[in-house]
């Protein structure tokens, strides 16, 4: 009788696949944290972009005075209606939300003025106009010197536009 040889895979073809499994895997979990938190970070600019935005329309379309607040240190904004005296407001007619998860409002500056903490405001006319606003966000377990740690919104005073600049700091 003739012997049948068993074919199978030794224990050393058997790691050697185990370890490129792994190294395989270790690579992709690495990519996908990275884009995950480059991801919230975006989306959160764009939160704050799309706040700006919104009070201005609102401003035009309403043909009333809007007030947005921006809470540096709750990392929060909202937006009010005025009238147009500016001296008394319909509250939070845009609610307050919150910038993100593990994202931070680092500096606002409106005009020439930095801020770093405390809550500042940015008026939105009937016209439209606005002063020249910029928010810097940054990912709290990013490296703060590290400028894919952060993205900037920029508000131009001109024409309104506001753009959402990753991996920006301005």
């Amino acid at each position: 009788m003739p012997a049948h040889r068993v074919h199978a895979f030794s224990l050393i073809e058997i790691l050697v696949v185990l370890t490129i499994m792994t190294i395989g895997t270790g690579v992709a979990l690495y990519s996908y944290s990275s884009y995950r938190r480059s991801i919230v970070l975006t989306s959160s600019a764009s939160n704050v972009q799309r706040t700006l935005m919104q009070a201005r329309s609102r401003a035009i379309h309403l043909n009333a005075p809007h007030r947005v607040f921006i809470d540096i240190d709750n990392d929060t904004v909202w937006v009010n209606q005025l009238n147009h005296t500016k001296t008394q407001s319909i509250p939070k007619v845009v609610p307050e939300t919150s910038v993100g998860d593990f994202v931070t409002i680092q500096e606002i500056r409106i005009g020439s003025t930095t801020y770093t903490s405390g809550t500042r405001t940015v008026d939105f006319e009937t016209d439209g106009g606005n002063p020249l606003v910029i928010v810097n966000l940054r990912r709290l377990a990013g490296d703060p010197a590290s400028e894919e740690s952060y993205t900037a919104v920029r508000l131009y005073p001109a024409s309104g536009e506001a753009q959402v600049l990753p991996k920006r700091r301005l």
